[in-house]
């Protein structure tokens, strides 16, 4: 992607710049998957930048090492509440606001609709198999995975760590760590 931006400068007869600017062109190379969003602020340009790529320091907790009694625990108590910026549609999740998909974000009814129980059940399941990265044994996991029925890989993040509510979204195809989460959930 390119973009052309240069701030000009007009202040009074100097031709070396001033403080008083606006914006005309200048050509910038970046690559398209780095830039989300941007927008002018009267100071100048600013970037919301999201770096491409995925977080390389995810792992499934070692199959065992968390005992049964616990994951069946952290399944019972973990709850599901969704995020506005993963919608696309409300459905029944009761989101405030209902739907509000930012740039850049997946969005886990982007294929189908997900109900709130069929969420909650992928987080159930997720946690009973032990899908999760590793934690210490008084926290919930940051991440949690499930397959669906269809075989679809599904994310989830914490978002409460008092209440343990999280929300997910499918894991998007050019994730590598999706055939990972495949993998390692047909073993378990």
């Amino acid at each position: 992607m390119v973009l052309n931006f240069r701030r000009s400068s007009f202040s009074s007869g100097s031709t070396t710049g001033g403080s008083c600017g606006r914006w005309a062109a200048v050509r910038i190379d970046l690559p398209p998957p780095w830039i989300t969003c941007w927008r002018f602020l009267n100071t100048g340009l600013s970037w919301m930048m999201r770096t491409k790529g995925y977080n390389p320091k995810r792992r499934i907790a070692v199959s065992g090492s968390v005992p049964p009694h616990r994951l069946g625990e952290l399944a019972r108590k973990a709850s599901y509440g969704g995020n506005p910026e993963h919608k696309r549609s409300p459905g029944d999740y009761g989101l405030t606001p209902p739907a509000s998909p930012r740039p850049g974000k997946t969005l886990c009814d982007g294929e189908k609709q997900l109900l709130r129980e069929e969420a909650a059940g992928l987080l159930s399941a997720g946690l009973r198999k032990g899908m999760m990265s590793p934690c210490a044994a008084d926290s919930w996991p940051q991440n949690v995975w499930a397959l669906s029925e269809a075989g679809e890989a599904f994310e989830a993040q914490l978002e409460n760590p008092t209440l343990g509510a999280y929300h997910g979204y499918p894991m998007p195809q050019n994730d590598d760590f999706r055939a990972v989460v495949q993998a390692e959930w047909n073993k378990r």
